[in-house]
């Protein structure tokens, strides 16, 4: 399969996303974190990313939003693994990596007011390129990753959490 990374603004209806920031964004329980079910290679040094599975209500939106777009269409022949809401914590990143076993994977950020001092940024690296390529994880925008490509977090570095829905299919 060939690596591929498109960028899309504006991904879900604003209703959605204020919902689930409402919900999940300062939610008192966490289904996993980064410590607990991701491997220590990619853990490193990072401060806490808690995890929470979607509510269905909220993933079967997006997986009908997916489903009107022609560009998803291998993504959903494959198994969805599921929906998760991310809050990176401050000073919390993954490190560069490939996300083995996962060929598609879809990341939208919802965070408002989003400034580069902030951190956080999402870095791809294209097959036979050399340099990385940086997405800011500006509110509402979508990042679409086919191929299981290289690819990393930069660390928090204010004092919100980044707030990201993290979509994954199986192969």
């Amino acid at each position: 399969m060939e690596e591929e990374t498109i960028i899309f603004d504006d991904f879900l209806p604003e209703d959605l996303c204020e919902s689930m920031i409402e919900e999940y964004a300062n939610k008192d329980q966490v289904d996993r974190t980064n410590r607990t079910h991701w491997s220590k290679q990619i853990v490193e040094g990072s401060n806490i990313v808690l995890v929470n599975d979607l509510d269905k209500k909220y993933a079967d939106v997006i997986f009908q939003i997916m489903a009107g777009q022609e560009l998803f269409k291998e993504m959903r022949k494959k198994s969805p693994l599921g929906a998760l809401f991310y809050r990176w914590t401050p000073l919390s990143y993954i490190p560069p990596h490939q996300d083995d076993g996962i060929p598609y994977a879809l990341t939208i950020h919802l965070n408002k007011k989003y400034i580069p001092n902030y951190g956080g940024l999402y870095l791809f690296k294209p097959s036979g390129r050399e340099n990385w390529v940086g997405v800011e994880p500006i509110y509402n925008r979508a990042v679409y990753a086919a191929g299981n490509g290289w690819h990393m977090v930069t660390p928090v570095t204010n004092d919100r959490d980044r707030l990201s829905i993290q979509v994954f299919s199986s192969e």
